[in-house]
């Protein structure tokens, strides 16, 4: 491996792990990418299955925001393509694509209540929340509507959101971090969603190639069996090689795998008892499943995420080939049915929650059944989510000194998913250039 000292290591090639290499690369740092799958990019990649582009996790790319500018500020070319409308909110069979997703919570809200009285409520007490004072605290969002309204129809219309964009449903999450999300969504008006249209791996090509045309090294297929620390302070790490264990020396190392694993193969002994207590209320999405349907045509002309009001627990319907072709077999298309968990259970069914995925999936589009073949079905849980934390707010430094965590395990209220690890990894690497010169 030649000289086995690097300015920073990075463990874990998910997308905040490549994002703070290919920051720390452009800036000179020699930096090394350590990544146990044979594939970088983790849940934001892609898998090439019979001639279709399946995602790994990430639906679509924001635009205009850090993702765009991690991309711009390395010199890495942004290649993706827009799609219009961005939301399409189906209730009870009728679409309705005029509606941004800030008014299309509002508006399908009212249109899909029973009780009107109560929507005009829970509407009125946004708005209040928005321009006076955010909810704050652990109290769930299902708590905090039910003093405004007792109606289910109300409860279901706010379902899909929370659970493709927030990671869980509303009698989990804090109606803080609801809010949280809205603000974000307020200062980000200038972002826009794409696909990326050649597949989430093709897509994170400018990024490796970044990466290595900068000086970093990547290792795939490799694992790390521990993070060094001494007296507080993080050393480097160890890697797992066909000639045994490797030690490689580092001055700071950014951990992409998640909180707790960091803590795992870094030993809790190296770490402040506050900092292990925090990092102990971290907890993953409940279960996410994402069947894949593919057919010679496509089920509805959309080209953005249809939101199925009212159709637990389905979540979100997208047919990403209408804008896309590049993503399946000439003349083929790909329609991806999203559900999630409704109510919080103890145990989980993984194969009853697939079949419930496509029997309602039938029951909205019945020609899904008959011209449809069912290619593969994803199930986002466990040690593979669809985020690793949704609702606790930690930083990406952690309490060993030059030792730092990116990704959607670190929170920043109101952020989510890749836009999350891409400014964790901003934030970290910032802190790096300040603390230290490449070469020093």
């Amino acid at each position: 491996m030649g000289n086995d000292h690097y300015d920073v290591i990075v463990v874990g090639g998910g997308f905040g792990g490549m994002c703070a290499a290919a920051r720390l690369a452009d800036k000179g740092y020699k930096t090394l990418l350590v990544e146990r799958l044979a594939f970088l990019g983790g849940r934001t990649s892609s898998i090439d299955n019979d001639g279709y582009q399946i995602s790994t996790g990430a639906i679509a790319i924001p635009g205009g925001g850090i993702i765009e500018e991690t991309y711009k500020d390395v010199g890495a070319e942004f290649n993706v393509r827009t799609f219009k409308p961005e939301m399409v909110f189906r209730i009870e069979g009728k679409d309705y694509d005029e509606w941004s997703v800030g008014k299309g919570l509002f508006n399908s809200m009212y249109e899909y209540a029973a009780d009107k009285e109560g929507a005009l409520k829970v509407i009125d007490a946004i708005g209040r929340a928005v321009t006076w004072q955010f909810p704050f605290g652990t109290t769930s969002l299902k708590d905090w509507l039910s003093q405004h309204t007792d109606d289910e129809r109300i409860y279901y219309a706010f379902q899909p959101f929370c659970i493709a964009l927030l990671g869980t449903n509303i009698h989990e999450l804090p109606v803080s971090e609801f809010f949280a999300w809205m603000a974000q969504g307020k200062e980000n008006r200038g972002v826009y969603l794409n696909y990326a249209h050649e597949g989430n791996a093709a897509f994170l090509e400018p990024l490796e190639k970044v990466i290595v045309e900068k000086g970093g090294k990547i290792l795939k297929e490799t694992e790390i069996s521990k993070i060094i620390v001494d007296k507080f302070v993080v050393k480097g790490v160890v890697i797992e090689t066909d000639d045994g264990e490797k030690e490689i020396s580092a001055n700071a190392v950014i951990s992409n795998v998640g909180p707790k694993k960091t803590v795992e193969i870094t030993g809790e002994v190296n770490f402040d008892k506050a900092y292990l207590d925090e990092v102990g209320k971290i907890s993953p999405t409940p279960l996410v499943v994402i069947a894949n349907i593919i057919s010679d045509e496509p089920f509805f002309e959309h080209d953005g995420l249809v939101w199925p009001i009212g159709n637990p627990p389905l979540v979100c319907l997208i047919t990403p080939t209408n804008s896309c072709p590049e993503l399946a077999p000439p003349g083929k298309h790909i329609l991806q049915s999203y559900s999630g968990i409704m109510e919080p259970r103890s145990e989980i069914d993984v194969k009853s929650e697939i079949d419930l995925n496509l029997e309602t999936l039938y029951e909205l589009i019945p020609d899904a059944k008959v011209k449809g073949r069912v290619l593969s079905v994803g199930c986002w849980h466990k040690e593979w989510p669809l985020f690793h934390s949704v609702w606790y707010d930690i930083p990406p430094k952690t309490s060993v000194v030059n030792l730092y965590n990116v990704g959607d395990g670190v929170k920043i209220p109101g952020l989510i998913g890749v836009s999350l690890c891409a400014e964790t990894a901003r934030i970290a690497v910032e802190d790096i250039i300040n603390s230290f010169d490449p070469g020093e």
